[in-house]
């Protein structure tokens, strides 16, 4: 992650924003940039499409299927 600032790439997380819910679709964090001291924030967010392990296979799932007890 870059610095807007300075384009440096050398910061640390100060503090992580994020709600309760497990659910949440993206969390905020505030970054610290080690060369200007420039505080930014960036939002991240999970890419890709959802998945189970069974039986050592990678199974594609929908997301409704990821949070349930009952097996297939």
């Amino acid at each position: 992650m870059k610095c807007p600032q300075c384009h440096e790439d050398r910061n640390e997380v100060k503090q992580t924003h994020s709600d309760k819910n497990f659910m949440m679709k993206a969390n905020m964090r505030t970054r610290l940039c080690h060369e200007c001291g420039y505080l930014f924030d960036t939002e991240e967010t999970a890419v890709g499409e959802p998945y189970k392990i069974i039986d050592k296979q990678k199974i594609k799932t929908n997301q409704k299927d990821m949070f349930t007890d009952e097996e297939d």
